[in-house]
């Protein structure tokens, strides 16, 4: 087919020349859970080639997900680093020390007066601290002086108050702050009035840990979500099946892995049952952590 312009300059009229466009420049594709470091800072972890570190939070954070990228082939001077989750159906390693810990840890709890435990399983993975401050994309909660995944008692009490209120308070948290036992048990504040409860949560923690498991979330409409479904200038942006998904990648506690709940005063009565039964419905019936609509966070007995 001939060129229109070249058609209307024969005939006389006076057509600029279209200027070609320069070639586009191929975006660098790197793999999601990949990221990659300066060569500065890559300078600065020569030291830590080979290294391990008995602190598990220290290491996945700092040390142990660090993959070597390129070495200089004259100097041998590693050139780029990146931090990476592992490989697919991969574990991360949990050092050696670390089971020791947690038998020190759940020992010395059994050793507080008044207080009762809660042997539990995971029955699904769980995830607490998802949206945690992390050099990753996601994160989870690790204790941060033993460097162990754990709940934060915070958690554990929230989840059991919140069990109560729905299941025997018709959901309204005014219904449940009327009941005298309630606020014995988990404490309120109204006004300049209130007091703490006598039922005290402990962190959880592990009795044994196996390993930490890579899970995936694959959200397939990432821009229609980001765009809070908004038109752009060029789009109706519609959650459309042209979208590309975008794997995020983060790190999950495996199931069957035992866990032991601690309660101080947990033996007290509301509305038929102790506090610690309560606690056990929530965790075997509702769960804990992220992503517990989708069955994660879910123990049994």
């Amino acid at each position: 087919m001939p060129n229109l312009g070249d058609l209307f300059r024969d005939l006389g009229f006076d057509v600029p020349e279209k200027k070609p466009e320069p070639p586009k420049r191929k975006p660098d594709v790197h793999p999601a859970n990949e990221i990659y470091l300066p060569n500065d800072t890559a300078g600065l972890m020569q030291s830590s080639v080979g290294e391990t570190c008995d602190n598990l939070a220290l290491g996945l954070n700092k040390l142990k997900l660090l993959k070597q990228i390129r070495r200089d082939k004259k100097t041998e001077q590693i050139t780029s680093w990146k931090f990476g989750f592992p490989d697919r159906d991969q574990r991360v390693a949990i050092p050696g020390k670390t089971a020791e810990l947690l038998r020190e840890i759940n020992k010395a709890n059994d050793a507080l007066p008044h207080t009762s435990s809660l042997p539990l399983t995971t029955a699904s993975r769980i995830v607490v601290g998802l949206g945690g401050a992390t050099v990753y994309e996601t994160g989870m909660t690790m204790h941060h002086i033993y460097g162990v995944p754990y709940i934060p008692g915070s958690s554990v009490k929230g989840v059991c108050r919140h069990w109560v209120v729905q299941e025997y308070f018709e959901n309204d948290e005014n219904y449940a702050l009327k009941c005298k036992k309630f606020r014995t048990a988990f404490g309120f504040q109204q006004g300049e009035e209130g007091a703490r409860g006598n039922v005290i949560f402990f962190d959880a923690f592990p009795v044994k840990l196996r390993g930490l498991e890579r899970d995936i979330m694959n959200p397939h409409f990432g821009n229609y979500y980001k765009n809070a479904g908004k038109p752009s200038k060029n789009s109706m942006n519609l959650p459309t099946d042209d979208m590309s998904p975008v794997p995020i990648f983060f790190l999950a506690v495996p199931a069957q892995t035992n866990f032991q709940f601690y309660l101080q005063n947990g033996e007290l009565e509301l509305r038929g049952k102790s506090v610690k039964d309560h606690l056990r419905d929530a965790l075997t019936e509702s769960g804990i952590g992220a992503k517990t609509a989708l069955g994660y966070g879910l123990f049994k007995e």
